[in-house]
């Protein structure tokens, strides 16, 4: 691996620790929906910033898994 790629690592798991954060997280933290939310609950909110995570996480597996192997060395091992 080199610095490129482990740069990319390190951006993507942050992207994913965000994204999964955000999911938690209510957009109005005093209503939503008509009703009195918390800020930080362990169950999702109906109207969390990011209320479906699955599209965004597979989309930026796809996105490093592509640049991954796009910033590789070109050179051969021997």
């Amino acid at each position: 691996m080199n610095k490129k790629q482990r740069v990319l690592t390190v951006i993507a798991l942050i992207a994913f620790v965000v994204i999964g954060a955000l999911h938690y997280f209510n957009v109005d933290p005093i209503y939503c929906d008509g009703r009195v939310q918390p800020a930080y609950s362990l169950v999702p909110p109906p109207c969390s910033a990011i209320p479906d995570v699955r599209v965004p996480f597979f989309m930026l597996g796809v996105i490093y898994f592509g640049l991954f192997f796009l910033l590789a060395d070109k050179k051969e091992k021997r």
